[in-house]
């Protein structure tokens, strides 16, 4: 039923209408969250980066969920809802009553949905363009954990919808590219734009392993992250190489928190702000992450600035540099070890490999992440 009410939204599109300068375009980006810096953490630094860089150039509104109560210069709070369908409802028409107030020239979702689809429905009732960013779990597939856009056949529809109508679909890297398009087919209107970070503050020299290693892992205590698996991995190389592991984020997963924390080597961070985080990369050797998906992953973008090696899985940026840095398939216990050890190893090895990852992400900065965006803005804004 609610697949249905999508597909027949009418296309309004006003053909005489004089498009808007671009230094007066006026954008919302909407998502069910982690648009807005707080105190206390919790949003997305590198989200919140990029929206700071693109609103010198553009007026820029945000819309996600929260106390409407709550007011924010910029920033239009919509009740949260249970159910996905009355939250891209409850979104989409936030977005079209910001219009009727102040005309939008533009509609950047974030997330496939609700988010994305929400962007896709006003901008074509609306009539002007919009860009969705497919951040994470849209191309996924885990029943048994239950993640993933693809789980069931409304979310694979309805994804299928926001791909076929959007005017841009952007993925943060080839890897989260390819896996959607082999999940929704061929997609002319697209683009990869990896998220950037301040690249200097988290800048330092490749690091030589210390004894015992210092091992960091750095993500929330989820089932998407897989810390049981990288568990059984550090125990298998803590009994040949002395080591120890921080773990700095939430803890969604309690039960696994006090699994990791009944070891000794094992030092949980559970919160810490964005602006300590080049701490904790300092300290390190080595940065071990052993996600079963990842849209990118900007922790890599940071150990590599950082000069510390990665040993993880094969998801998001670490596929896409798979040809020239060893990884492995998610889940995979024995490889993980391997990883381990070969980074705690030949110093000289260690460092070629470290330099490499360093000099890969000098190019992935905040600018240069919001240069990209500013483009295809300019493009969709720019058209006839």
């Amino acid at each position: 039923m609610a697949g249905s009410i999508l597909e027949i939204v009418p296309f309004y599109r006003a053909m005489n209408e004089k498009v808007q300068p671009i230094a007066q375009a006026r954008v919302a980006w909407v998502a069910h969250g982690g648009l807005v810096k707080r105190g206390d953490g919790q949003y997305v630094p590198a989200l919140v980066s990029l929206f700071e860089h693109l609103s010198r150039r553009f007026s820029v509104d945000r819309v996600c969920f929260g106390n409407p109560s709550e007011s924010l210069p910029g920033v239009e709070r919509v009740a949260p809802q249970r159910h996905v369908f009355a939250q891209i409802w409850g979104l989409k028409q936030r977005l079209i009553r910001m219009h009727r107030q102040q005309p939008l020239s533009l509609i950047h979702g974030i997330w496939g949905y609700p988010g994305g689809a929400a962007a896709v429905w006003a901008a074509r009732s609306l009539g002007i363009p919009c860009v969705v960013t497919f951040n994470g779990f849209e191309p996924a597939c885990l029943p048994d954990i239950g993640y993933g856009g693809q789980l069931t056949w409304w979310s694979r529809r309805l994804l299928k919808w926001v791909c076929r109508h959007a005017d841009m679909i952007v993925f943060p890297s080839q890897d989260q590219k390819a896996r959607t398009l082999g999940c929704v087919g061929t997609m002319d209107r697209n683009s990869v734009v990896s998220y950037g970070i301040p690249w200097q503050q988290f800048e330092g020299p490749v690091r030589i392993p210390h004894q015992p290693l210092r091992v960091l892992s750095v993500g929330s205590v989820n089932r998407v992250k897989d810390y049981l698996t990288l568990l059984e991995a550090v125990l298998q190389v803590s009994q040949t190489v002395p080591l120890e592991w921080r773990i700095v984020g939430g803890a969604v997963e309690r039960d696994v928190v006090q699994k990791l924390t009944s070891h000794p080597f094992v030092d949980w961070v559970a919160e810490v702000l964005p602006d300590r985080m080049p701490e904790h990369y300092k300290w390190a050797d080595l940065l071990l992450h052993g996600s079963r998906h990842e849209s990118q992953g900007v922790v890599f973008v940071e150990a590599g600035a950082a000069g510390i090696p990665i040993a993880g899985t094969r998801v998001g940026l670490l596929r896409d540099w798979s040809e020239w840095l060893p990884t492995c398939e998610p889940r995979d216990v024995a490889g993980l070890a391997e990883l381990i050890v070969e980074l705690s190893g030949d110093a000289q090895q260690v460092k070629q490999i470290t330099t490499r990852i360093q000099d890969q992400t000098k190019q992935l900065t905040v600018v240069a992440a919001g240069q990209a965006y500013e483009k295809i803005y300019s493009m969709l804004l720019s058209r006839e």
